[in-house]
């Protein structure tokens, strides 16, 4: 295979998988693999595992953490949730986290504070 087909091939992967990611939500299921993902995107796993960490410069848990994350930060903006503890268990239990300190771990690490400090600068910053 010449170089230009498979930088088009890396490309065309990497924008499925992003489509895929976004309209799926893989991410909610806390057991998703590698492997699990790959097989979803009619790929193997060691190609999809060397475009995260070519293309994307990070792994595979990473990336998924990243939407996690994202995920997380949806429900922690919401204003009607009943209050910070039943939204801070929503937020964890509903973005695809194994555990409450996988939580808290990540969303610390990735956005510099922890899910309540995060939730109240939201519902402040929409007054």
């Amino acid at each position: 295979m010449h170089e230009a087909e498979s930088r088009g091939d890396i490309s065309d992967l990497r924008q499925h998988l992003q489509a895929y990611m976004e309209s799926e939500r893989p991410y909610l299921d806390p057991n998703l693999t590698i492997a699990d993902l790959a097989i979803r995107l009619g790929t193997n796993r060691t190609y999809l595992s060397s475009l995260l960490n070519k293309e994307c410069g990070i792994n595979f848990s990473t990336y998924v953490n990243t939407y996690r994350v994202n995920h997380a930060k949806q429900i922690l903006s919401n204003p009607s949730a009943d209050s910070d503890k039943a939204v801070l268990m929503d937020a964890w239990m509903m973005s695809g986290f194994a555990s409450e300190a996988t939580f808290y771990r990540l969303f610390k690490q990735q956005t510099g504070v922890s899910p309540l400090a995060f939730r109240r600068e939201a519902l402040h910053s929409s007054d």
